[in-house]
């Protein structure tokens, strides 16, 4: 039986490519790196549209009102209800700076760039009998009584930890509190939340205004403009169509990105096709051998096959680890996201590869098993 037979093709596949191995490398290369390139952008793109949904409930709030007087709240959160908006629980705001860590000047903490944000700027502060429901406690537990709860990210740039005191300045009162709870905070879900929470007990006294947010409809429209001209001095942000916007923004900037990898894809193409034109002599003198030596047709164009079908399934296999890698990377510390494996591209990176080099191959091929007679003619 002729070395051609099915148990030999992929082996005759895999000696070609072994034999050169510089030119084998260069388009192993250039099509791994281009379809790294397109799978790493298509997923960011997918993974960052994704993430904004899933973290963006259907109800999420859009709509938040500010610097509602203690006297307007009743009246303001009564008018909610009778329009049936859904709103969350009203939050008390003051407004201070923390000032000492465990007696320590709080500015000690504050140096270089990588501070952190709660000792840069004056912070909103909310009082309650509990954490909200929406946030995660992760240490301690709310005691409510003369304490603080901390959000997670605030807690581990500042070194806090429960049991730690902490000195407030608010509305020029000093204001001491234990830090009894660490929580976990999304921020994404555009719901009322505060780097610290305290007691009631805590801010006893302390004059506040109060937060309320509340998801809106097109229908709710008349009854918002209503209610500015009733409570002037509330401030109402409606960020309707600033999510939208953003939205928006996101996708048209993830698919400028997705065109400009695209065009990094076709010029490894390109490449490629210039790699197999300038290995054609080589190749087409051995194929023409096996051609003279009686070899069909057939079962040349099958080694063929098993050659570039070897190179499609390890090139789309690095292409598909390339991508997750990136990815992963840029997603975490790029983005804060979670990364997740994406199945999917380990099969479609392999399956697009090989159709690329069908391509590629299918436009040389006849050229390969010209007959000698004809090729020195």
């Amino acid at each position: 039986m002729p070395p051609f037979a099915s148990g030999y093709r992929i082996r005759i596949g895999d000696k070609r490519l072994n034999r050169s191995t510089t030119a084998s490398g260069v388009q192993f290369g250039a099509l791994a790196l281009s379809l790294m390139l397109l799978a790493t952008i298509w997923l960011v793109r997918t993974d960052l549209l994704s993430d904004w949904q899933r973290t963006l409930p259907d109800n999420a709030p859009n709509a938040f009102a500010v610097n509602i007087s203690p006297f307007e709240r009743e009246s303001y959160l009564e008018t909610l209800d009778n329009a049936e908006i859904e709103r969350s629980e009203a939050y008390p705001i003051v407004r201070g700076r923390l000032s000492e860590i465990n007696s320590v000047d709080a500015k000690t903490y504050a140096q270089g760039e990588d501070s952190s944000d709660a000792l840069r700027r004056e912070l909103n502060f909310t009082w309650g009998t509990g954490i909200p429901d929406h946030n995660e406690l992760v240490a301690g537990q709310w005691s409510g009584s003369k304490s603080v709860s901390v959000e997670e990210d605030v807690a581990n740039d500042l070194g806090l930890k429960v049991g730690d005191s902490l000195t407030f300045v608010i509305n020029s009162q000093t204001v001491v509190a234990t830090v009894d709870s660490i929580r976990r905070v999304e921020w994404r879900e555009m719901k009322p939340n505060f780097y610290f929470i305290f007691s009631e007990d805590a801010l006893a006294g302390v004059a506040a205004t109060w937060l309320v947010s509340f998801r809106l409809e097109d229908s709710h429209n008349p009854m918002i403009d209503q209610l500015s001209r009733s409570y002037p001095t509330v401030s109402l942000m409606d960020i309707r169509e600033m999510g939208s916007k953003i939205q928006e923004l996101l996708r048209q900037v993830a698919w400028a990105i997705s065109v400009l990898a695209s065009l990094g894809v076709v010029a490894g193409v390109l490449l490629i096709f210039t790699l197999l034109r300038l290995s054609l002599s080589q190749r087409q003198q051995e194929i023409q051998l096996y051609r003279t030596l009686g070899a069909s047709r057939k079962r040349v164009v099958n080694t063929v096959w098993a050659e570039y079908g070897t190179m499609a399934l390890v090139a789309g296999s690095v292409a598909a680890l390339g991508a997750e890698v990136a990815v992963a990377a840029l997603v975490q510390i790029g983005f804060e996201l979670e990364p997740r494996i994406h199945i999917f591209i380990w099969f479609a990176l392999p399956i697009a590869t090989f159709c690329t080099l069908f391509l590629v191959v299918s436009s040389l091929l006849n050229r390969l098993l010209t007959p000698v007679n004809k090729a020195f003619s």
